[in-house]
């Protein structure tokens, strides 16, 4: 019988020293609809939650993976799952309300809560420590959770008014930041019961985040495609709004200082450097009629894998992490967005001209752009949403 806790390689010794392609994980194809992916931080093991309920944990080595367990954690879809720092438990929240930990070694379930406190469906994971793990739900609700404990240590209602998508931290600050449907991102501080940071609402939702360039920045990508970056303490207004996703933006996580790694729901992932000079690095793949949803990082940090319908594709980042990728000559700059919403265009030839022109072909192509699956309240028309951005579509050459 398989087992996570017995199953290692010397991954992570091969993924860096070489660029060998056949180092690369094979890509996982599912019976069902996967919303979230989470690496264990010690072995080579990757776990998918899936819309029914259930969680499928793999091994993986070079040019291979194989599924060693599947498990019925929740009723309802597994919105998101990660695994304690320590590895020895993975938490999976779900749209059913409830939160559950298996332990990694007995196979056990080592923490079952489905009266969470949280009003909606369960919608956001992280841990903050090996202890400490946050929650957030569609109505907007955040709670601090402890393992040792069966109930919530904190709680931050009536803040962000829709619900809640991704979370982040500030390890030096203590800072827990959370991002919201309706536009906000949130900072809380581990040991006070109110907001120490609510920025201002508006209609472009937070659909994931990460900390960007040694944590002096943070970066949010939304519903609309921008991608927002924030000087950390500066919270009156982005210092950049950057627009060049023709959708949403659902995964984002740092390669090396302001170079990200991002998933939209146009079914692309791609290398983005956001500062100092925002532009398109390089498409690192894509997913045919199905929209990615969330992103996850290797224990080693070279390999990326995203969920994109009933498959999970992993992605070579090593170059870009050890900062020895070439430059892309067909890169395109991204359109900064100024205050009166114009866009203003980084580099020669870039701008609204061009894209005006191809107005026309991308609204058709919309029309056929793959549909990100349904959580519960949360019905965004993206189709809808990719014409409204037509115009800012610069990634159609590649």
């Amino acid at each position: 019988k398989a087992t996570v806790s017995v199953l290692y390689w010397s991954y992570p010794q091969l993924v860096m020293s070489g660029m060998d392609d056949d180092l690369v994980p094979e890509d996982i194809e599912c019976e069902d609809l996967v919303w979230d992916v989470a690496f264990h931080p010690t072995q080579d093991v990757l776990a998918l939650g899936c819309i029914n309920g259930k969680v499928q944990i793999y091994t993986y080595k070079p040019d291979e993976s194989t599924l060693a367990l599947t498990l019925k954690c929740h009723k309802d879809g597994v919105r998101a799952l990660r695994f304690s720092p320590d590895g020895q438990c993975m938490y999976s929240v779900s749209s059913d309300g409830s939160i559950k930990a298996i332990d990694c070694n007995s196979r056990q379930v080592c923490f079952d809560k489905r009266d969470t406190g949280h009003p909606d469906a369960l919608n956001a994971l992280h841990f903050l420590s090996d202890q400490l793990f946050v929650t957030g739900c569609d109505g907007g609700v955040v709670q601090l959770w402890d393992r040792r404990q069966h109930s919530p240590s904190m709680k931050w209602t009536d803040l962000l008014g829709m619900g809640i998508h991704c979370f982040t931290q500030h390890t030096a600050k203590s800072h827990i930041i959370a991002g919201s449907d309706d536009g906000a991102v949130a900072i809380f501080g581990m040991r006070k019961p109110e907001a120490e940071v609510l920025t201002a609402k508006n209609d472009d939702g937070v659909m994931s985040m990460c900390m960007i360039n040694n944590d002096e920045m943070l970066a949010t990508g939304c519903s609309s495609g921008n991608v927002r970056v924030w000087k950390y303490g500066i919270w009156d207004k982005p210092c950049d709004n950057l627009r060049g996703h023709p959708c949403e933006v659902e995964g984002l996580l740092q390669l090396k200082d302001g170079d990200v790694v991002t998933a939209s729901c146009d079914g692309c992932v791609r290398a983005v450097r956001l500062t100092p000079s925002p532009k398109l690095l390089d498409t690192l793949g894509s997913f045919e009629d199905a929209p990615c949803m969330k992103l996850a990082k290797s224990r080693c940090g070279g390999v990326v894998a995203c969920a994109g319908g009933e498959s999970v594709q992993f992605f070579d980042i090593r170059k870009y992490v050890a900062g020895t990728a070439e430059e892309n000559p067909h890169g395109k700059a991204f359109l900064r967005q100024t205050a009166d919403g114009e866009g203003e265009g980084e580099g020669e030839g870039e701008g609204e001209e061009d894209d005006m022109e191809e107005d026309e072909e991308d609204e058709e192509m919309d029309e056929d752009k793959p549909q990100k699956p349904k959580k519960g309240k949360h019905k965004v028309d993206f189709a809808r949403e990719g014409k409204k951005k037509a115009q800012q579509n610069f990634f159609g050459a590649l």
